[in-house]
């Protein structure tokens, strides 16, 4: 059970043609089967979750299928049944709810289990890492955050897997993508250090700082800090 990009482009290709009810049946396929597919994971809960929601903006039935993922994968987190390598139900719940606007759900869920299984929620803090800072929990992003060097060369490495990842999949090695990369890796740079300067740690923010232009120059990273 393997899919690809070429899955996705037929789902689109089938809704744009009006033919909605196969659509979903091969979204909701490729959901699946790509949870096992190479070079998919990624894709999984991002680009082929517009595809879903295009769909979902013409076909009711699309969007109440993303709301039964929904409630069976918060069903699992809240039983704990969330062992797969990278929490794949948490994950799954979060993107979806992102998608669908429902992001208040997401805080929900997290600051639940943080209440029941503390070590749960510290493996979940990833996924909810902007949502918490939006939401201004500077203090509870920095118990989770730990080195702030550390987690800036998490930031970078990741940056440089999404250059690897248009070096295998030339299809992805276009200008969307890449405005993708870039711009990923300038907001956790500045999220990042807004979160230390909003806990007093403007050193810490600075050596950041330093190390992120030292590996990409932007004004946004330079700006980051007001003198």
């Amino acid at each position: 059970m393997s899919v690809g990009h070429e899955e996705l482009e037929k789902i689109i290709a089938l809704t744009k043609s009006g033919m909605y009810e196969e659509a979903l049946k091969r979204q909701l396929y490729f959901h699946e089967a790509s949870k096992y597919s190479a070079g998919m994971g990624g894709v999984r809960l991002s680009y082929a979750l517009s595809t879903w929601m295009e769909l979902a903006d013409k076909y009711e039935p699309a969007k109440e299928a993303m709301l039964e993922i929904s409630d069976k994968s918060k069903k699992h987190v809240l039983e704990n049944d969330d062992n797969y390598e990278e929490f794949s139900y948490f994950h799954d719940f979060c993107s979806i709810n992102e998608n669908l606007g429902l992001t208040q759900n997401i805080l929900e869920l997290f600051f639940k289990v943080k209440d029941i299984n503390p070590a749960q929620a510290r493996g979940y803090y990833h996924y909810v890492e902007n949502l918490l800072i939006e939401n201004k929990e500077y203090e509870l992003c920095n118990e989770y955050i730990g080195d702030p060097i550390k987690k800036y060369i998490e930031i970078e490495d990741f940056h440089k897997l999404n250059h690897e990842i248009m070096i295998e999949q030339p299809k992805l090695n276009d200008n969307t993508f890449r405005e993708f990369t870039r711009d990923t890796y300038i907001f956790s740079v500045c999220k990042l250090i807004e979160v230390l300067l909003a806990t007093r740690q403007k050193n810490n923010a600075r050596a950041v700082q330093e190390k992120a232009l030292e590996y990409f120059d932007c004004s946004e990273i330079r700006n980051a800090i007001n003198e």
